[in-house]
């Protein structure tokens, strides 16, 4: 790796007319700044001329560009990247001239005087701003985002997808595990960069080509934040989600009762065993799919005997500490709903251990997913073998395993 210069990442998908126009301008600006500097390119197979572009683009600018054949998603793209860089300074950013190639001189200058580590473009400090032509939705669905992030991080922007680091840092991240398009949020959870610093940017819309923001999408990041909020506090999330899914069992214990007591005229006592039943079944099904979705998979109908069973203990371990404490004192007898509540917490307290350790064999590898082979960089691994950028266009294709 070199030791001065600047690596610019661009993940692409289907982005051919946004590129025609970036990357001169990228050449321009870092040129008049007199700055070595890569661009990396790293496409998943958008088949749409983005190779040709870069060929005649890379006769007067360093670019490279990566084709990925087998796998897709902004986040990997990005890591991808970065272990082809060879510059000491990373710089992320959209090729859809959202972000403002003029703003990364200002992006990579604190990095570059050393005095911080991780440098985010960011729309809500003062000085940054967002393009007019945003709609409602687009604003309303940007604030949630980012509300729910706020507690992984310590910054105004954590949203931002325009931002820059010194590569050292990914070496001291236990490893990556991307899911979505906002990888600047994980590599800062991951990273735990000591100095961080936001720079105001115009944050734009798109020049070309259609946007990528789908349901989808939206539907990933959800399950990024779990995986990170995993990361920082395991074992809190997994029992407040566990205990949510409870909840919920409550409402669906209530409505079977409802249906086969109510409506069919089962007797109370033996209609408590199909509504516990229903309500077991709907609650394994949640923690299947939410709680312990890292769980090693095996047959369904076994896990779930396993979890009624688990159940069933828990409602012994809320019977006797409710029951226990209710005798135990006038002042209980006279406000019965604090043994109520204190057996409920003893009993998901029981259900969750047994479940995390015998039902579901929930990971110990915070916030990893089994199945899911993680980016991991370590010291003299990610060394470039490229040797010095050509004025010749570098493409390369791969496929992962």
């Amino acid at each position: 790796m070199e030791k001065k210069g600047v690596s610019l990442i661009i993940p692409t998908l289907r982005e051919a007319q946004n590129l025609k126009k970036l990357i001169p301008i990228l050449d321009r600006v870092l040129g008049q700044n007199g700055l070595h500097f890569e661009i990396l390119v790293v496409d998943d197979d958008s088949a749409d001329g983005t190779i040709e572009i870069i060929e005649e683009l890379a006769e007067t600018i360093p670019v490279s560009l990566y084709v990925r054949r087998d796998m897709q998603g902004l986040s990997s793209a990005v890591l991808h990247g970065f272990r082809q860089a060879r510059f000491p300074v990373l710089v992320v950013m959209d090729a859809d001239l959202s972000h403002a190639p003029e703003d990364v001189p200002r992006l990579i200058a604190p990095i570059l005087k050393q005095e911080v580590d991780f440098v985010l473009g960011s729309r809500y400090i003062k000085g940054g701003k967002i393009s007019r032509n945003w709609g409602l939705f687009r604003y309303l669905n940007t604030y949630i985002a980012t509300w729910l992030a706020h507690p992984l991080v310590k910054v105004k922007d954590p949203m931002s997808g325009f931002f820059a680091l010194k590569q050292e840092l990914l070496e001291d991240a236990d490893f990556f595990n991307p899911l979505g398009y906002k990888i600047g949020l994980e590599l800062i959870v991951k990273t735990r960069p000591k100095r961080i610093k936001e720079i105001p940017i115009f944050f734009g819309m798109r020049e070309a080509c259609e946007s990528k923001l789908t349901f989808q999408q939206q539907l990933l990041y959800l399950a990024h934040l779990k995986r990170l909020y995993e990361y920082k506090w395991y074992f809190q999330v997994q029992f407040l989600l566990f205990c949510a899914v409870g909840g919920l069992g409550t409402i669906v214990d209530f409505s079977a009762m409802f249906i086969f007591h109510g409506l069919m005229g089962m007797n109370f006592e033996i209609a408590r065993f199909p509504s516990f039943l229903v309500a077991a079944t709907s609650n394994f099904q949640l923690n299947r799919m939410i709680t312990f979705s890292d769980s090693t998979r095996q047959k369904w109908i076994r896990q779930w005997l396993g979890f009624v069973t688990v159940s069933a203990l828990g409602f012994l371990g809320n019977f006797f500490v409710s029951t226990h404490l209710f005798n135990s004192h006038l002042f209980f007898q006279r406000h019965y709903f604090i043994p109520v509540f204190a057996g409920s917490i003893a009993g998901a307290f029981v259900n969750f251990t047994l479940s995390k350790i015998a039902v579901f064999d929930s990971s110990t590898i915070y916030g990893l997913t089994p199945g899911v082979k993680p980016f991991v960089f370590e010291k003299n691994i990610r060394q470039n073998k490229r040797g010095r950028a050509s004025d010749k266009a570098v493409i390369h294709e791969h496929t992962e395993k």
